[in-house]
């Protein structure tokens, strides 16, 4: 295992892999723990209610709700929202048997090699949300030691063109109330020859892009608390901070299946994809505002709602 390690990232001119001993102290990192309840249970090792599942965290009351094994945190947190749940409860699981990603696609992992969780939030936009969790992932990697993902529009993370990570939002309503279920999916602990599932970008993992295998307690822990610090922010502080850590800005890109909005060289009517199997191709330049992606194609300036986006040129 840990040969095959060390050659992926001398092939992609890593450092080498830092083996771990146990309990805190190596490089400031807490070793990885595990639930102790069996991987196909679905009991939650918290049981629903119980104050020990609660944490408070500066203004954010995080209510976290720990399994097993679910077939998606997503649904278990609309399912909790049901039943009387609210803002601030997180699930997370060691396994999920039938995760989804956007456009209804499948996320596929091993159990206990993975952050699974999802967030319920209100008064936030889906964009928004989407980039201060993904920003906040990026920074919890960072304060662990690491360098850190890049964010993929629209809701990705990437070290080059390879995925370690992805953002779900799904809103949600309970009478009258209006919630935000944010899922988030990072893997953490695969080594090479265990990312052979297939995607659209090749996968990778914390352990093989950083180097150290970090606990997936100790990754959430601290993507909640920075997500506290963002949720505290401003829309243009936390634009600022996505444009900043945007990847493949300034290079050619294809889009597909994408939605275009305003004046673009090209397009169909304001608002409608370009036509099935239809590729836009430029140079990613930013995102606007409203989270819309701005492509240089030609002479033309180009806004895109949704699409899929595609590196060309990147290292995978």
């Amino acid at each position: 295992m840990l040969s095959a390690l060390r050659a992926a990232r001398r092939t992609r001119g890593l450092p080498p892999y830092r083996e771990r001993g146990g309990g805190v102290g190596d490089e400031g990192r807490a070793s990885i723990s595990h639930c102790p309840v069996g991987v196909e249970t679905c009991v939650p090792v918290v049981a629903r209610g119980g104050d020990e599942g609660r944490v408070m965290k500066g203004l954010m009351r995080w209510d976290v709700r720990r399994y097993a094994s679910l077939d998606s945190t997503n649904l278990e947190a609309r399912r909790l929202l049901y039943e009387g749940a609210s803002e601030g409860l997180v699930v997370t699981a060691d396994h999920q048997t039938a995760g989804r990603g956007r456009m209804g696609r499948c996320w596929v992992d091993r159990p206990r090699k993975s952050l699974l969780a999802s967030l319920v939030l209100r008064d936030v936009e889906p964009f928004l949300a989407a980039a201060a969790v993904a920003l906040s992932a990026r920074a919890a990697v960072r304060r662990l030691g690491g360098e850190g993902p890049l964010c993929k529009w629209p809701n990705d993370m990437v070290y080059g063109g390879r995925k370690v990570g992805g953002v779900l939002t799904e809103s949600c309503r309970r009478g009258g109330e209006e919630f935000l279920v944010v899922g988030v999916g990072i893997n953490v602990a695969y080594t090479p020859e265990e990312l052979d599932f297939p995607a659209r970008l090749p996968p990778t993992s914390l352990l093989v892009e950083e180097g150290c295998l970090w606990g997936v307690e100790e990754l959430l822990e601290a993507l909640l608390e920075e997500l506290e610090v963002r949720l505290g922010r401003g829309l243009n502080d936390i634009l600022e901070e996505y444009r900043a850590h945007l990847a493949y800005r300034g290079c050619r890109v294809v889009l597909e299946d994408h939605v275009i909005l305003g004046s673009g060289r090209g397009e169909g009517k304001k608002g409608t994809p370009r036509g099935s199997g239809e590729r836009l191709e430029g140079v990613l330049m930013d995102v606007d505002e409203a989270g819309n992606l701005l492509i240089r194609e030609a002479d033309a300036l180009i806004r895109v709602a949704s699409g899929d986006l595609i590196p060309l040129g990147t290292e995978g």
